[in-house]
């Protein structure tokens, strides 16, 4: 237990800076995350997280419905190269299987559908939490099904069936913190009913259906039924659980349905021209639009950014479109295969890849559903200020110079990185301890190099990193070249005690100027005073 615990904490790392995405298209790297003879579907992607739903120990190796058969839950850390399981819970007494279902993810946390009580309730694992119970914390007691949750910051809602066979959207706050003693009520050690329902609090519970929900920041969006009367027109509602306020986002009358939202922007599919094609709405400015114009069936968007990608089926098989707001879109993976449940994140996409197949005893083509992960965005390292020190140096004097620089990688991608100028040529840049950068691992690199300058001026100097995938930054420092001094006599102003003798003695010697100008004009005025005294006697006389 411990160990996979220790495991599970070393994967989680997370950088914690937040970056933008960089344009659509780049350098594409295609990779298998698992490669099993039984299927894995329904995966979702956090940075450099990703989770999905694993057959491998399913005795029928593949979906046969919801709460049916074993699934579990596996997580791969791409930074790492790791692959770990999350959850492989039977059933609560031990004797029959149980099925774990529809992961979601973001950070740490994960949050899934789990049937081991007999109905479907809603779990949580931390990934660094090495004192939480193996195969997550139960979220939801309700005797109901509560499925499909999503997760974002302090919130995971979900599909809830406590009202009846209509589907509300409930939610959970997992700051909620009833005795105040600053633990979440999720983490303490006896939580149970009581504190749960502390937490859980109705997203929408009108009395028509609510499904397909999800959720950004503190914005949850969700399929409604509410004027849907047998005409097809489900339409796509959304709630800000910071204001309380339930809003209209499209409700044009024709179905939408399997909305998903990041930032102000969200997507669905919409069936107003007669096939299901992938509509967008900023919802700060109200201005809807239609993401691809093409004609051909197209369902389950997601959306990072400003890039979306969607299912669409193109002959007879289903590919992953990628594309971005303004209607640009292209192939994932050019194939003559089928590709299913497709999520995006910061750095890549994730789906689930049919091109492995294989004859079963009667002849039949099985599909082998595999997760794969395709990177497809990727940020350069981060430079910070380049220092120098010292940061003026002499001409014709070989002086040594420090560089100390902080570096750091917001995917956790490896780099190398170097100090470049006309001086020096290309100087390694080390975080090792051992370079005069700091302790090893702090992200700050250095170096040291000598510079020998024949004349005042400047020495351009530029930090470059790149890393394992080509993505290259870079950063601009300068060393100042003082001016030639007199070597018989170098004055260096700071702290230098023939500076501060040279300076008594000018004072002392601009002291002995003033008193002779007033002794010489004291000396002028009284001869004057006695030339008007003698002049006065004179006419007196």
């Amino acid at each position: 237990m411990m160990k996979k615990m220790a495991l599970l904490v070393a994967l989680a790392l997370i950088a914690p800076a937040f970056l933008s995405l960089n344009a659509m298209g780049g350098d594409f790297r295609e990779k298998s995350i698992s490669s099993e003879d039984k299927q894995q579907l329904n995966p979702s992607i956090y940075r450099d997280l990703i989770v999905w739903e694993d057959y491998r120990n399913d005795p029928y190796g593949g979906y046969t419905g919801t709460g049916t058969g074993n699934p579990d839950i596996y997580l791969y850390n791409i930074s790492s190269d790791k692959k770990i399981p999350v959850c492989t819970q039977k059933s609560g007494d031990g004797t029959r299987n149980s099925a774990q279902q529809n992961p979601d993810i973001w950070k740490n946390l994960v949050v899934w559908e789990d049937w081991r009580n007999g109905n479907a309730d809603i779990y949580i694992y931390d990934l660094k939490d090495p004192d939480q119970p193996e195969n997550g914390t139960q979220l939801t007691f309700n005797a109901e099904n509560q499925q499909k949750p999503r997760i974002w910051g302090h919130y995971v809602v979900w599909i809830d069936y406590r009202n009846g066979l209509d589907g509300d959207i409930y939610a959970y706050n997992l700051s909620s913190d009833s005795d105040g003693n600053g633990i979440p009520d999720w983490k303490e050690k006896n939580y149970g009913v009581d504190e749960a329902n502390k937490a859980i609090f109705p997203v929408c519970d009108n009395i028509f259906e609510q499904r397909d929900a999800a959720i950004y920041g503190s914005t949850v969006v969700w399929k409604d039924y509410r004027n849907d009367i047998g005409n097809g027109n489900r339409d796509i509602y959304g709630y800000n659980i910071s204001s309380g306020h339930e809003f209209q986002i499209c409700t044009e009358k024709h179905n939408q349905f399997q909305p998903a939202i990041y930032g102000n922007t969200v997507v669905w599919v919409d069936m107003r021209t007669g096939t299901p094609a992938i509509y967008g709405k900023n919802i700060s400015t109200g201005n809807e639009f239609r993401v691809s114009a093409s004609d051909n069936p197209q369902r389950y968007p997601d959306i990072w950014g400003n890039t979306v990608l969607w299912l669409e089926s193109v002959g007879n098989r289903d590919v992953i479109k990628i594309g971005s707001l303004n209607g640009q879109a292209k192939d994932l993976i050019p194939g003559d295969w089928n590709q299913r449940f497709p999520a995006i994140s910061s750095i890549g996409v994730v789906w689930s890849d049919g091109r492995n197949t294989e004859e079963d005893q009667y002849g039949r083509t099985v599909v082998n559903w595999n997760v794969y992960f395709l990177r497809t965005f990727n940020s350069a390292p981060i430079i910070g200020d380049v220092l120098l020190n010292p940061k003026e140096v002499p001409a014709n004097k070989e002086t040594e110079v420090r560089v100390s620089v902080r570096i750091y990688d917001p995917e956790g991608d490896n780099f190398t990185a170097y100090l470049s100028s006309e001086s020096t040529g290309e100087i390694p840049l080390y975080d090792d301890g051992m370079h005069r950068d700091g302790a090893a691992g702090d992200g700050i690199y250095g170096a040291n190099f000598s510079v020998k300058p024949e004349k005042s001026g400047e020495i351009a100097v530029k930090v470059v990193a790149t890393d394992e995938y080509n993505a290259s930054s870079s950063a601009d420092s300068v060393l100042k070249i003082e001016k030639e001094n007199n070597p018989v006599l170098k004055i260096e102003k700071e702290n230098n005690p023939l500076y501060v003798l040279i300076g008594i003695f000018a004072s002392m010697l601009i002291f002995i100027v003033i008193m002779i100008s007033v002794y010489l004009i004291r000396r002028k005025t009284n001869r004057e005073l006695d030339t008007k005294d003698e002049a006065g006697k004179k006419e007196e006389k």
